[in-house]
């Protein structure tokens, strides 16, 4: 069985050593990362630069404000499609890495298919920038939110990908990425604004300027060697190993004979029974013994997935069940909801605020297209917080309490109709929106729960459905010019986010068993 380990061993060092194709290239990890967060603030800007125009794109193809919300869900469905289209993308890049076989038959890198959609959306901002029929625009809109899902999903993955060496620069780079989405999402209202002022009620500059910069972009990622996967044997090897050594741990010796050890077990299993690893008074016959070498040799010596079965209730990174599993279900069902509704009032109050200051408020268009800009100012700077404090924060659930409150009063002040009240909502909800989702990506390894690709695309797939529900369901209602029910909407959506990390954090504050089932094996000792 030692033989078998070595090779096995042997196996995982070669794939591990050979050589990857963006570290052949010798590009620095840096002008990547600078690469993706380009291709962040493009998405953002597209997202920042929609709601302060739908005014303006009323008046200029007569769509009511029902029209344009069901224009935002197809956009947000189309956004769904290009999530789900990068994930079965990125699946087959792995496996085929598993097989060693990294020029996969694929037509196009992942940075060429990310240039494919970059261009889409530059196509796609300059229809929108001039255009006054209403079937472009309602087209337009909806088909740009496949390039979107597609190149945000990219650029997490990606990023992961490229810095998985190092887990501390992997969680800053990804906090930095998420930065400039919201850095773009804060520019975009800003040049709406002043060209909604100097220009006669226009809003093409900002589209036009996102085009051209998606065009670079597009360019320079074409140029650009792709970072390839995490090989799936080495990283089972890793996950195999870390659960043993966990075992070795924490299971307790008292349920194994006096002066006997797991280690020694171990030994004496691979050495056919004899008697190393027993002490002085490690009791039994020889043929006991031997029962026990042969139990513990099949157990022990079997492969990594029928080991698995038997260590499932040791972490819930793997998917098995006992309790350890039903918290990890209850973890990322949590966590779903959690994100469903933090990135559902995110873009819902940017994407009617500005109809909502102007409609029930009575403000100006370039009020509000300002208080918009502030807004997404406000979020900017507290993911900056995070992305500088999140290597200093030692649990997420104190700071998960801290989002939702500050989103809960900025919701409620979002009741009142004053200017004051309503800058002061949205800088609330602003910073309080800010990490939510960082925040629920970190949260399953510091309970010891693996984040596995499967559960961050249902994170992502249940934040991506909110994004697209929740501004829905408040256009319906600003479509029955029931404006005033702006606040209550949302406060509505704390409250039930509130209600979901309430039932995680109590999941998972009640003690569990620390011992571990007796085995056949154990049992041969009386």
């Amino acid at each position: 069985m030692s033989e078998r380990k070595d090779e096995d061993e042997q196996v995982v060092s070669l794939l591990e050593e050979a050589p990857r194709p963006s570290d052949a290239a010798g590009l620095s990890p840096r002008i990547v990362t600078a690469l993706y967060c380009s291709t962040m603030a493009i998405n953002g800007g597209m997202v920042g630069a929609f709601g302060p125009s739908l005014e303006t794109f009323h008046r200029t193809t007569h769509l009511s404000p029902g029209q344009l919300g069901t224009a935002v869900l197809a956009n947000r469905l189309a956004k769904l499609f290009g999530t789900v289209l990068w994930a079965w993308y990125a699946e087959r890049i792995s496996a085929s890495a598993a097989r060693g076989a990294l020029s996969a038959p694929l037509m196009l890198r992942p940075h060429a298919a990310m240039a494919v959609g970059l261009a889409t959306s530059a196509a796609s901002c300059a229809v929108i920038g001039f255009t006054t029929s209403a079937d472009a625009l309602r087209f337009v809109v909806a088909a740009s939110g496949v390039p979107y899902g597609f190149t945000d999903s990219a650029c997490i993955m990606l990023t992961l990908w490229l810095w998985r060496s190092d887990a501390g620069r992997q969680r800053g780079a990804v906090a930095v990425v998420n930065v400039f989405f919201t850095g773009g999402a804060f520019v975009t209202p800003i040049l709406v604004a002043a060209s909604l002022h100097y220009l006669e009620a226009t809003v093409w500059p900002a589209f036009h300027t996102l085009a051209a910069a998606a065009i670079l972009a597009a360019a320079a990622l074409s140029c650009t060697p792709s970072p390839a996967p995490e090989r799936k044997s080495s990283a089972a090897s890793r996950s195999t190993a870390e659960l043993d050594a966990v075992s070795s741990e924490s299971e307790p010796s008292e349920l194994l004979p006096k002066g006997q050890s797991r280690a020694g077990v171990a030994s004496t299993g691979d050495s056919g029974g004899g008697d190393e690893g027993y002490g002085d008074e490690g009791g039994g016959t020889p043929d006991a013994r031997g029962k026990l070498g042969e139990e513990e040799a099949r157990l022990g010596g079997a492969s990594p997935d029928s080991r698995g079965g038997s260590r499932a209730s040791l972490g819930g990174s793997l998917a098995g069940g006992g309790s350890e599993g039903r918290r990890a279900a209850v973890l990322i069902a949590a966590a779903g909801v959690i994100g469903f509704f933090a990135n559902g009032c995110e873009h819902t109050a940017a994407t009617w605020l500005s109809p909502y200051g102007v409609r029930w408020c009575g403000l100006a268009d370039e009020r509000m297209a300002v208080m918009t800009s502030n807004y997404w100012t406000s979020m900017s700077a507290g993911r900056v917080a995070w992305a500088v404090g999140s290597s200093f924060v030692k649990s997420a659930w104190p700071v998960l309490l801290l989002n939702i409150a500050l989103c809960s009063i900025g919701s409620l002040l979002f009741c009142s109709t004053s200017e004051g009240a309503l800058l002061a909502a949205a800088l609330s909800l602003g910073v309080g929106v800010s990490s939510i989702f960082p925040a629920l990506v970190s949260l399953p390894a510091e309970l010891r729960v693996e984040m596995t690709p499967q559960r961050l695309a249902v994170l992502q797939l249940m934040a991506s459905a909110g994004e697209m529900l929740c501004p829905f369901a408040v256009g319906i209602l600003f479509q029955m010019r029931m404006y005033s029910s702006f606040g209550p909407a949302l406060t509505g959506m704390q409250a039930v986010a509130f209600t979901a990390l309430a039932t995680a954090f109590f999941v998972f504050r009640t003690p569990q068993p620390s011992y571990r089932p007796i085995r056949p094996a154990d049992a041969v000792f009386h």
